[in-house]
């Protein structure tokens, strides 16, 4: 597993992403490149879940993120840890993150990642 640290401007924070398959060749700066170009549809369901009064507001949100990526680049399996409580959010952050495409790849891997979505 890669720790990669990046910190990300607004009220989202990626802690770091990781990869883990012997033989895909998806490598963990390919993937940080992707969850980091698609952080503002990540802030988006959070930030909407806080209008519709889902999240309390100034209530920080750690979730874990764990999906599936073929080796063609698709995202075919995304699991959301952390977000029981709030079936709205986790629902858009399923629905975001299965369109999202990464590079091709031998073989398909699992990508994992953790984020923190802090109120403004």
């Amino acid at each position: 597993m890669s720790r990669l640290l990046m910190p990300i401007a607004w009220s989202f924070v990626l802690v770091f992403v990781g990869c883990g398959s012997a033989t895909s060749d998806l490598k963990p700066d390919q993937v940080k490149e992707v969850v980091s170009s698609n952080k503002m549809s990540m802030q988006e369901c959070y930030e909407k879940s806080l209008e519709q009064k889902e999240v309390p507001p100034k209530k920080s949100l750690e979730i874990d993120v764990k999906l599936m990526v073929e080796a063609d680049g698709r995202v075919v399996e995304v699991f959301v840890r952390g977000a029981a409580r709030y079936p709205d959010l986790k629902k858009c952050l399923k629905r975001t993150i299965k369109n999202w495409n990464f590079p091709e790849s031998r073989s398909k891997a699992p990508v994992f990642f953790p984020i923190v979505f802090n109120p403004r």
